[in-house]
């Protein structure tokens, strides 16, 4: 129960930053990067969110059969390279013709968050 209580203090508490630093990270007097940093921030986002989503199947057993599809964070543009800090990730199971999904999000930049 302390853990479960612990867990959802600590996804609030990084909802809370995530929303102040979009305010204050993303504002309009920043300069747009160039294509090459933000590719590179999408490809390292891409990858925090996919491994916090590889954590949080390897804790769940009824995913030991699904892969993970990585989406990456979908704020992220020239202006707010860092994107509101969250991936999201498919968790999925194809058997013949059954497709079983579950969509996840998971923090980019904090270890193992995924809602």
């Amino acid at each position: 129960m302390k853990k479960m209580k612990f867990m959802l203090f600590a996804v609030v508490a990084m909802m809370g930053i995530g929303i102040m630093s979009g305010i204050t990270a993303c504002g309009k007097k920043d300069e747009p990067v160039s294509f090459a940093t933000l590719e590179d921030a999408r490809a390292q986002a891409r990858a925090n969110g996919e491994y916090n989503a590889q954590l949080y199947r390897a804790e769940n057993p009824r995913f030991t059969d699904h892969k993970i599809v990585a989406h990456g964070d979908s704020t992220q543009s020239p202006e707010c390279p860092q994107g509101d800090g969250w991936a999201s990730n498919t968790i999925m199971s194809v058997n013949g013709k059954v497709v079983e999904k579950y969509k996840v999000k998971c923090s980019t930049v904090s270890a193992s968050l995924c809602i």
